[in-house]
């Protein structure tokens, strides 16, 4: 962070990051299967209050990150919003075209999804899925989120954060969630930080959905120190755990290895 931006930071009060968090909480309530939300939908998604969503979406219409229509009293999002979003989408577009064949080589060769994500949102999102022979089905896609606590590829994601941004995410699953459910699912991500340290990969067993099981590595591209991860898995009654450790799981590795060795050169800067 530069100069600049450490003292704009530092002169923000803890009441206007709190609103901010509150007004980033409301705009990713909206997703795929919900274009359209209402206040109170949008507050049981969240957990704040309906007075407190009430303002916030006010505000974000007047700035133009939502569109209100009153005909049914439901809020959407704008274009506007991909403003934010485009140097992040025209990164993940090039890491893309240049991973996609050897995404693809993969997914083919061992008979799995490979995928390649990045963190967003306190979660993780696709920007390539590749669905290998015997792993159709499965409804991976790109663009498609998946949790951080409960996947192959967001522990993966956890895995290569620094100390400071998985306390972050700590918090957020404690404000979130239930103390029991809290508890079982940092668990799991820290157990996939060791994982990552032992053998180079971490592993998902059905926590995401039962029938699936995947493993997720870590993908750390030099320039721009950006923080990628790769994941492979399929269906349990496809997949075997044994493969998926003893081959699938180092060759996931190798593959991230090899292509952060490269220090690609994307194209843009950054």
């Amino acid at each position: 962070m530069d100069r600049m931006a450490l003292s704009a930071a530092s002169a923000q009060t803890p009441e206007a990051l709190s609103a901010l968090t509150k007004g980033l909480r409301v705009l990713t309530s909206f997703s795929d299967q919900r274009l359209a939300l209402g206040n109170k939908e949008i507050a049981d998604l969240t957990g704040l209050p309906k007075s407190t969503i009430s303002r916030l979406t006010y505000t974000l219409a007047a700035l133009g990150y939502l569109r209100y229509e009153s005909s049914s009293a439901r809020y959407s999002l704008t274009p506007h919003v991909l403003t934010v979003a485009k140097p992040i989408l025209r990164r993940g577009a090039s890491l893309r075209g240049l991973l996609h064949p050897l995404l693809r080589e993969h997914a083919d060769r061992y008979e799995v999804a490979a995928g390649l994500g990045t963190a967003k949102e306190g979660g993780a999102i696709y920007l390539d899925a590749c669905l290998g022979r015997g792993a159709n089905g499965l409804g991976f896609k790109i663009g498609g989120r998946l949790p951080l606590a409960t996947s192959a590829m967001g522990r993966a994601l956890f895995a290569a954060m620094t100390d400071g941004d998985r306390q972050r995410c700590v918090e957020q699953i404690e404000a979130d969630f239930q103390r029991d459910v809290a508890s079982r699912m940092i668990e799991g991500l820290y157990r996939a930080v060791d994982e990552v340290q032992r053998v180079g990969f971490c592993t998902c067993e059905g926590e995401l959905t039962e029938s699936i099981r995947g493993i997720g590595v870590p993908l750390r591209i030099k320039q721009g120190n950006l923080v990628f991860a790769l994941n492979c898995g399929g269906r349990k009654s496809v997949v075997a755990a044994e493969r998926l450790m003893r081959v699938v799981g180092p060759a996931t590795v190798a593959l991230a290895n090899r292509i952060a060795s490269h220090d690609l050169t994307l194209p843009g800067r950054y």
